[in-house]
């Protein structure tokens, strides 16, 4: 129950400064935490669950201009045609929803026939990934990148995380492209300036990065073409899987990240695709 709020006037990495002195001396190991502030809503609800014990959840509203939402200023640690690009795996505990949205007009006279009119080639499509950050190293880089991001302002390229292709030839140090399995996708999609991008990730954890050039038929199979070549020879059976890589922007403003303890936090994030 002891506590005591100072105001910081300024920090480093290792050290704060406070504004003015404590008033008590505090021991090694004393629990600091950042405070904002924050105002009660006009209307609180209690649950009385027995005559002794009650229950109330309370949600303050804090001022954008006096709370530090604290996105750290850094660099992305990988970046592709001057994209950052989101490394981290989601957690498969939840699914990766696929939502494909093509927007349309409509000329409708109320009377007879209407005619229906798509407007975009290309479908939108939105994914959610969420992550487990485990450590509070992880949590600084995950406020690191919505720094960088500001909200839906500025695009990253995001893997499917799809088994999208399995690769069914040795992939030579000079090659311009990979040969993979026909999966359909040629004959139903084709060459998709909305998932022109690739990740190779081998088993022994190297990762490519590739922007395709086209999509053609190989024989039996299906060649994806790109302008730079991975530089060594890849057996086929050394890739662990090939993933879309799609230009992305987050499809909201609001990110929301669930506290399980001081070090352990949860986010969800939905991403929709950005057409150039």
């Amino acid at each position: 129950t002891q506590f005591e709020t100072v105001e910081i006037q300024s920090l480093t990495s290792s050290q704060i400064t406070l504004a003015r002195s404590t008033t008590a001396a505090w021991p090694t190991g004393t629990l600091l935490m950042p405070c904002v502030t924050g105002s009660l809503p006009t209307e609180v609800a209690v649950q009385r669950l027995t005559d002794t014990v009650l229950v109330a959840a309370v949600d303050f509203d804090c001022d954008p201009v006096d709370t530090d939402p604290y996105t750290p200023t850094a660099a992305a640690t990988m970046t592709h045609d001057g994209y950052e690009v989101i490394t981290r795996q989601p957690n498969w505990r939840d699914n990766i929803s696929n939502r494909f949205e093509y927007r349309r007009g409509e000329i409708d006279f109320n009377s007879g026939a209407r005619k229906m009119l798509t407007s975009e080639k290309y479908p939108r499509i939105q994914r959610s990934y969420s992550w487990l950050l485990k450590n509070r190293a992880q949590i600084k880089a995950y406020r690191e990148m919505l720094g960088r991001l500001n909200g839906q302002a500025k695009p990253l390229l995001i893997p499917s995380w799809h088994n999208d292709f399995k690769v069914v030839k040795i992939i030579g140090q000079n090659d311009l492209g990979i040969t993979v399995a026909d999966n359909q996708f040629l004959q139903m999609v084709g060459f998709d300036p909305t998932r022109g991008a690739i990740v190779i990730r081998l088993k022994n954890g190297t990762t490519f990065y590739r922007t395709l050039t086209g999509v053609f038929p190989d024989g039996s199979d299906v060649r994806l073409a790109f302008a730079t070549p991975l530089g060594q020879d890849i057996p086929a059976d050394d890739v662990q899987v090939v993933h879309f890589l799609m230009l992305n922007r987050l499809a909201s403003d609001r990110v929301e990240i669930v506290w399980h303890t001081d070090r352990v936090a949860e986010v969800e994030n939905a991403f929709i695709n950005v057409k150039e």
